[in-house]
């Protein structure tokens, strides 16, 4: 039986297998999780809407009440993933890493892709984690789609279509692959290491210099939205629109922000199109992406979605492009939160990493929050940006407090509108300025954590949350891993998640990719693979931080 009929689902879709490519699209987490990915509906719908695809789905099968793990399955039909021809993996995030080798185990498919053979199936990879930096499973992974998929799939389609009714060989199938725009085939590079451990030279087979990312162009570009719907997910009360895809504000921590530019901004009348196919099963729209208060046409967008008899949810929103009409729209459209990220709290680290904003304006964000009647803000933070001292830590304490008070002059009253304070440890981030520097110690990150929970513990209608260092760590190792990862990541496998077992299963040093500093000129483990920004515009963007940095430390110093 397939997950589908275990959980009630609308808009799945089924085909018979007999004279298609059989695709199993696995998004190597939870059913919850994947559900919940907007990437992932839209690689299911574009792939089935190829006449000669059959596309299913599959998800890291759950533990059962006596802690047994159940062999992995089609999602849609029970049937086994070594019945496909292809297995896609959906990469969002690094520390899904051994969850992609264990599916493979668990379903008796070589785990090496260079050991495969004839007949098993194709394993191909996409998503923004390995559009980055592919490298830690580049020893799994036969070929990895980076960038934009919704398209470079159905070429990959196209072709593995053919090659199966030709009977290709593994080796011809794979030349194919690699010459289709944005694909990257590991097998066709050669990596040499130096003394040091460093990266000393990438060697492309024949005529390749390196792999371009694949970038939709905005006239070709359709909002990704929910194609099925179910209440088994983060969001399942709404169905998901992708309002923009990338970010014009490029913070220097932000791998989704440089991985995805030029920002493309969805037009009012595909977004309400979206919209309109969406309202047959759910109430209300949940407008996504990393700049939705940028879009030009935001307020036009909630008035027509209101008109429609829609409700409205946005992802987080820029703080100086919120103002009272926008929150009146939204309160009217039913949402009850919130959400910003000022990252840090002290406005010259703000503005090092590209997000300038004043604390002045944060707190008269949080007044009008209040002022428009909504019930909560959350806040999102980071603790380990390169060059912060528990003085910007303190700062965060020191900001939410009065961003607070903002709140209770502007309630008059009413019901007290909470602050939810979200605490992530920072990640330096494979594409990015910051790539070159280097994660604090766990430990470091754990007391600046503890920091912000114990200033914030006795502030009434304050609730503080923070990830865990030691996986952020881990998230870390492996963005900016390379080849030699695959052992880390498969001993993460092996071991069930057991971090200090892995580690002694292995003989590189986690340490080594995740806090060393990296030298301006280093070959770096995915130097070729382009982002579509240049390295030297990223150098360019990584000193400003460091000079603004400097700047404010020789003013106050």
């Amino acid at each position: 039986m397939g997950i589908g009929k275990k959980y009630s689902e609308i808009g799945a879709i089924r085909k018979d297998p007999g004279g298609k490519l059989n695709v199993l699209l696995v998004f190597p987490n939870s059913y919850f999780v994947g559900m919940s990915n907007l990437g992932f509906h839209t690689i299911y719908a574009a792939l089935n809407s190829l006449d000669f695809v059959r596309c299913e789905r599959a998800f890291i099968p759950e533990r059962s009440q006596r802690g047994e793990t159940a062999a992995p399955v089609s999602a849609d039909s029970g049937e086994l993933p070594s019945r496909f021809d292809v297995i896609a993996f959906s990469m969002s995030f690094e520390n899904d890493y051994p969850n992609l080798v264990r599916f493979l185990s668990m379903s008796g498919i070589e785990t090496s892709a260079g050991a495969r053979s004839f007949g098993e199936p194709l394993v191909v990879a996409g998503g923004c984690a390995v559009s980055a930096n592919p490298e830690p499973l580049a020893q799994f992974v036969d070929a990895f789609v980076i960038g934009d998929g919704e398209f470079a799939i159905l070429e990959l389609a196209e072709v593995l279509f053919s090659a199966k009714y030709e009977k290709a060989e593994r080796s011809e199938l794979l030349d194919r692959v690699s010459a289709i725009d944005g694909v990257y085939v590991p097998n066709l590079f050669t990596i040499e290491y130096g003394p040091d451990g460093t990266v000393a030279t990438i060697k492309a087979k024949g005529d390749r210099n390196g792999v371009e990312r694949r970038a939709t162009a905005r006239e070709s570009l359709k909002p990704a939205r929910t194609v099925i719907f179910t209440e088994d997910t983060e969001f399942g009360h709404v169905g998901l629109v992708e309002a923009v895809r990338g970010c014009p504000r490029a913070c220097r921590f932000c791998m989704a922000s440089y991985c995805n530019r030029p920002a493309r901004f969805m037009t009012p009348q595909d977004i309400l199109y979206a919209a309109k196919e969406i309202k047959p099963y759910r109430k209300a729209v949940g407008l996504l992406g990393s700049a939705v208060a940028d879009h030009p046409n935001l307020p036009e967008i909630l008035e027509n979605l209101l008109g429609m008899g829609m409700g409205i949810t946005v992802s987080s929103l820029r703080a100086d492009r919120i103002d009272a009409a926008v929150l009146d729209l939204l309160r009217r459209g039913g949402q009850q939160t919130i959400t910003i990220a000022p990252e840090s709290g002290d406005e010259n680290l703000r503005a090092a990493i590209s997000k300038e904003c004043s604390d002045d304006v944060l707190i008269e964000v949080a007044a009008q929050v209040a002022s428009a009647g909504f019930r909560s803000l959350k806040l999102y933070f980071m603790v380990g940006l390169p060059g912060e001292t528990m003085d910007e830590v303190e700062k965060i304490v020191s900001l939410v407090k009065r961003m607070k008070h903002g709140l209770k002059e502007r309630s008059l009253g009413k019901r007290d509108v909470l602050i939810n304070v979200s605490v992530a440890s920072f990640v330096p981030k494979a594409q990015t300025p910051l790539q070159w520097e280097a994660m604090l110690d766990p430990s470091e990150l754990a007391r600046r954590i503890k920091a912000v929970k114990v200033g914030l513990g006795s502030t009434r209608g304050v609730s503080v949350h923070a990830d865990v260092p030691k996986w952020a760590f881990m998230q870390a190792a492996l963005s900016r891993g390379d080849r030699r990862s695959a052992r880390l990541v498969s001993a993460l496998a092996e071991t069930d998640f057991d971090w200090h077992a892995a580690r002694k299963m292995v003989d590189i040093n986690p340490e080594f990719y995740a806090q060393r500093e990296r030298r301006w000129g280093e070959i770096l483990p995915w130097s070729h693979i382009s982002s579509g920004v240049c390295d030297n515009e990223l150098r360019r963007d990584a000193e400003r931080y460091r000079s603004r940095l400097k700047g404010a430390t020789n003013a106050t110093g």
